[in-house]
């Protein structure tokens, strides 16, 4: 059976994910998926009578999207009541609601809607679970899917997140200067990424990704590991 790997969500006061606000929603489960959405733009133009040329602009913010299945648990109330007694009988003892449903909705959505201090706007979240780390605004939460027992509680319910990547103009222009392409520094690997979308990211080509597996002696331009982390050569001019 596969260890259980909670997901969670840390609320800042800052898109930088530096300041934290001291909240947090954990899983209670495993039953969650995750992906993470990386885009280009492009700029489009189609002069009269000729054809179309499209050009790379740079890169989109990163989306991930989040999907939580979430109800209510119970534990079982055994007091006194031995285990052997249980098995002769075959009746278990009463159960005891752990945080309802309900309750496991709001406080995700106060940690991740919640608006920050006097400034009314949206917390930073970081999203963490594994090897899988996420910093950006929730843009979307939607509860769909959901299932009531006879009373009418509701006892399971689906919600799906969608955030947005953030980051200020002061982190992104450091960031920039430390990811020239004309100077040396190292790179981590994100989820999802090659050499060749590393290349296209640095340098604008992805010409380049065969060269930086012999610059860092990889065996293979795709064997690459969430965490890595990778000389980037400055351009020779």
């Amino acid at each position: 059976m596969a260890e259980f790997t909670p997901i969670e969500f840390e609320s800042f006061k800052d898109q930088d994910c530096t300041d934290s606000l001291n909240v947090k929603w954990i899983s209670q489960n495993g039953e969650y998926t995750k992906n993470r959405i990386q885009a280009k733009q492009y700029n489009s133009s189609e002069p009269i009578g000729g054809t179309a040329n499209t050009t790379y602009s740079g890169q989109k913010a990163d989306v991930a999207e989040i999907t939580l299945q979430i109800y209510e648990q119970t534990t079982f109330n055994l007091g006194s009541i031995e285990l052997k007694e249980i098995l002769d009988s075959g009746k278990f003892p009463p159960t005891e609601p752990t945080e309802s449903t309900v309750g496991q909705i709001k406080a995700l959505h106060d940690v991740v809607m919640k608006y920050a201090g006097a400034e009314h706007k949206p917390p930073g979240i970081r999203i963490s679970t594994g090897d899988f780390t996420f910093n950006g605004v929730c843009t979307e939460f939607k509860q769909t899917k959901s299932k009531n027992n006879e009373e009418g509680k509701l006892m399971r319910a689906e919600v799906s997140l969608r955030f947005i990547q953030t980051i200020s103009p002061e982190l992104a222009k450091k960031k920039a200067a430390n990811q020239s392409p004309d100077m040396t520094h190292h790179y981590t690997v994100k989820e999802g990424e090659t050499l060749p979308i590393i290349s296209n990211n640095i340098y604008g080509t992805t010409n380049l990704y065969l060269a930086l597996a012999k610059f860092n002696k990889l065996h293979s331009p795709r064997a690459l590991k969430v965490g890595q982390k990778i000389i980037i050569p400055p351009l020779t001019k």
